[in-house]
């Protein structure tokens, strides 16, 4: 091979290898700085989004974070009630989600029938009669319950920029209910939608700010099971298609 081939191949190789780190540079960029995908682990946002719900998230909704660190190198906006935020646990780092109820001083009451209070006002709900056919929202079927209907009471929840859905075990006494929480200033309190099945604010405390990842805002694929038991792979044969393409609520 003469040497102007040897300098052209060597010229295209160094071209190749060039593009391929700018666009893992450019991928890279787009998780750290505007979304990156998440699938949902657990229950305990059902119902408004199931096991293996494959969602993306809005990492500029609050602000631009330092990489690989529980601090904002700048803060764009607080989070809104009726958000679901994804977060680093307070606990091991693991990646969790759930919804805000709580803002950053305000003052929380739970009561045992599940009632939401934020200071002294109660946040509106109405029970769902028919959570098979419930108007303007996806119909969650007894699989992916993981119960019959019958062992959930379903209720709808309402605040100035939000309506969805939560469950709670009939005739149960709202786990931790009858409790009043004084968020601090730099923190929120969190629930999950499954309020008898989740691991959230009542048990582990306030969810600092800073460790808030972004705001959930999309459903892209969803499932009831995935292939060799990883998430991140879908069994095409168990699609939930009137799940993909959503807003999340």
């Amino acid at each position: 091979m003469s040497e102007k081939k040897k300098k052209n191949l060597f010229i295209e190789m160094l071209k190749s290898v060039t593009s391929t780190i700018g666009l893992i540079f450019l991928i890279l960029f787009i998780r750290w700085m505007f979304i990156e995908p998440f699938v949902i682990p657990s229950g305990s946002m059902i119902p408004s989004l199931l096991i293996r719900d494959h969602i993306v998230v809005n990492k500029f909704s609050y602000g631009i974070r330092y990489p690989f660190r529980n601090k904002y190198i700048w803060r764009r906006s607080l989070p809104k009630r009726g958000d679901i935020v994804v977060f680093r646990s307070t606990e091991d780092s693991k990646f969790m989600i759930k919804r805000v109820i709580g803002l950053p001083g305000e003052k929380v009451f739970l009561d045992e029938n599940g009632q939401i209070w934020i200071n002294n006002k109660k946040i509106y709900r109405e029970k769902i009669e028919d959570p098979k056919n419930s108007k303007d929202f996806y119909s969650v079927s007894e699989r992916s319950l993981g119960a019959s209907y019958d062992k959930y009471d379903f209720f709808l929840e309402t605040t100035k920029t939000h309506k969805y859905r939560v469950i709670k075990e009939n005739n149960s006494y709202f786990t931790l209910g009858d409790q009043f929480y004084n968020v601090p200033t730099d923190s929120v309190f969190v629930l999950g939608d499954n309020r008898d099945g989740s691991s959230d604010s009542r048990t582990w405390g306030y969810l600092p700010l800073d460790n808030i990842i972004g705001r959930a805002f999309g459903i892209w694929l969803s499932c009831e099971e995935s292939f060799f038991s990883l998430r991140i792979l879908c069994d095409p044969l168990t699609l939930r298609a009137g799940r993909m393409f959503r807003s999340i609520k």
